[in-house]
């Protein structure tokens, strides 16, 4: 991701007191009930407002975010409870194909259509933050093109999709939403680190 624990921090932890933050002697339990409270209960997010945003819902937080490929704009309206499946209005464009566009756009001269080949690996970081919270690619394209390397990424989500299903192997739960997928990972974090006897460091956001 291309943003900092600061930057991160200062949406989850916007309106939390320092003084109730676990510090190093903290146990488990205060920890998991910490982590539970900031991700999955957004205890510490503030409100949306004129101040932080010119928009008046989470969506269209999220839309205007992903069309400008502001990654902190995107983490606030994610933390907002946003749609990561939210379309767009005026041409009912699902989020993800909004993200993909707006990191790396179409060539507008390509020929026949056809789009060159990335010359190197082209990353999506807000695609990949609404796919892994919920966002599921739609099965038709949208109405306008996208780049080689946009294709190349919808592809290759639509094929991991595929290949799950049929070996029947770690099936997603369709009723699992954003904050349970966040407290499970959070959970597990956890317990990795409380086993192998290191503290707890701070995490941007469940690693998107």
């Amino acid at each position: 991701m291309l943003v900092g624990n600061r930057v991160a921090n200062m949406i989850w932890e916007a309106k939390l007191d320092a003084s109730i933050k676990p510090g190093p002697q903290a146990t488990r339990e205060q920890r998991l009930r910490f982590i539970t409270a900031k991700y999955v209960d957004r205890a510490y997010v503030e409100p949306i407002s004129t101040t932080l945003s010119r928009y008046s819902t989470p969506d269209e937080t999220l839309l205007a975010g992903i069309k400008k490929n502001e990654v902190q704009q995107v983490i606030y309206a994610m933390a907002l409870k946003a749609n990561p499946n939210a379309t767009d209005k005026s041409r009912g464009t699902h989020a993800v194909f909004l993200a993909l566009a707006a990191a790396d756009p179409a060539s507008p001269s390509a020929v026949g259509g056809q789009q060159p080949e990335p010359e190197k690996p082209v990353p999506f970081p807000v695609a990949e933050m609404l796919v892994q919270n919920g966002a599921e690619i739609p099965t038709t394209m949208p109405a306008f093109p996208l780049s080689r390397s946009a294709q190349l990424y919808v592809e290759q989500k639509r094929g991991r999709s595929v290949g799950i299903s049929r070996d029947g192997i770690g099936s997603l739960r369709p009723s699992q939403n954003a904050g349970e997928k966040i407290q499970q990972d959070m959970e597990s974090r956890l317990h990795k680190r409380m086993s192998a006897g290191g503290r707890l460091a701070k995490s941007p956001i469940p690693e998107r």
